[in-house]
């Protein structure tokens, strides 16, 4: 029998698994596709399932069956004694056959799973990694082959879901779990364990100390100043910067970051927000439409806070079909000439037209 402590009070819920999909929304506005955040139907199952059976700051921890074996059969009964037969059936060692018993004993419709159990890696490498990266999500330290429950929801993110919280409120109350979000996958890690995607959450996160001492690579870069508005090889600049990711692998360009230069590279160092009146997203995006052929699918420009007045902004290149490229900027000088820059190392490469007709040729396999 799994110690399931019993004597906390369960968390009341929302009316649907649509309204926790929404809540989320809100928490994490990026919602393109590609973009690395928590607003997802996956999501909302976890959320759902981990606040059903009260699994929060490790009480209760559930595995990625208990997502798979619900159903809206067994999400509309909201009783305690429901909801804690439910998280003993699901987190058992009978999984999903145990579900299907409890159903069966308590004459109640099993219905239909929500997800089928071959969903179980795309739960673990999607929902559940992008929730585990901004801190939302907290996990026990067991093996990986472990079959112990192992996920619960931090208190301070579920507490966002609390049904009396709307309207101003609950707005406030999303803005300041974004400000004093300090993801534990976003610390001072390996290198090799930070991820464009990590990088990225930072941003729409309000968590931008987490850049701090990082490397400029092949998928990040970071500029102390705006680019100039208005003044053409400025925003010829900004053109290049972002189609030389999206010309290789995807990539984040952060504007409000100096750096410091070391043996092995340039170094993340110091913040230096950009004020509000200086950014224009919208010209941002006019820009780089109009300057960069084609259009970039899925970029975000996201603007980072840092305090009423300051923040950082972040520009977000997905990785782009190798059928879209190259992306390449018309010559001022010459507009049947073409430019195509492309992301080397931490700087970026023009391709002379050698290298261009090259990469043509391999059909823009970036990796040769």
């Amino acid at each position: 029998m799994l110690e399931t402590s019993g004597d906390e009070e369960l968390p009341a819920l929302l009316p649907s698994q649509e309204d926790y999909l929404q809540r989320l929304s809100l928490i994490f506005p990026a919602t393109a596709a590609g973009a690395p955040h928590g607003a997802s139907p996956g999501a909302a199952a976890l959320v759902f399932v981990a606040l059903y059976v009260g699994s929060v700051d490790g009480v209760r921890p559930i595995s990625i069956v208990a997502v798979t074996a619900m159903s809206d059969s067994i999400a509309a009964r909201r009783s305690e004694t429901d909801r804690l037969a439910y998280y003993e059936a699901a987190t058992g060692a009978g999984g999903e056959t145990a579900v299907r018993l409890l159903c069966e004993q308590a004459g109640i419709p099993r219905g239909t799973p929500w997800y089928k159990p071959n969903s179980r890696e795309y739960l673990r490498t999607e929902p559940v990694k992008a929730l585990l990266t901004t801190g939302a999500l907290l996990t026990a330290a067991f093996p990986t082959t472990s079959p112990r429950p192992r996920y619960s929801l931090d208190s301070s993110f579920a507490a966002l879901f609390a049904p009396e919280l709307s309207g101003d409120s609950l707005t406030l109350a999303i803005k300041r779990w974004r400000a004093n979000l300090t993801p534990t996958t976003l610390s001072p890690a390996a290198d090799n364990q930070f991820a464009l995607s990590h990088a990225y959450s930072a941003i729409v996160c309000g968590n931008p100390e987490a850049l701090l001492g990082r490397k400029e690579c092949k998928w990040l870069d970071v500029k102390s100043q705006p680019y100039k508005l208005g003044n053409y090889a400025a925003e010829e600049e900004l053109c290049k910067d972002v189609a030389s990711f999206a010309n290789l692998q995807g990539g984040l360009l952060v504007i409000g970051f100096s750096t410091a230069a070391q043996q092995d590279g340039e170094i993340i160092e110091t913040i230096t927000p950009l004020s509000a009146a200086e950014t224009n997203r919208d010209q941002y995006r006019k820009i780089l439409r109009s300057r960069t052929k084609p259009y970039i699918r899925g970029l975000e420009i996201e603007w980072c806070s840092i305090d009423s007045e300051t923040g950082v902004l972040g520009i977000y290149i997905p990785q782009q079909p190798d059928a879209l490229k190259p992306f390449i900027l018309s010559s001022k000088r010459d507009p049947t000439a073409v430019k195509c820059p492309i992301r080397d190392a931490d700087g970026t490469h023009w391709l002379s037209a050698d290298e261009l007709a090259r990469y043509l040729s391999l059909g823009w396999n970036t990796t040769h």
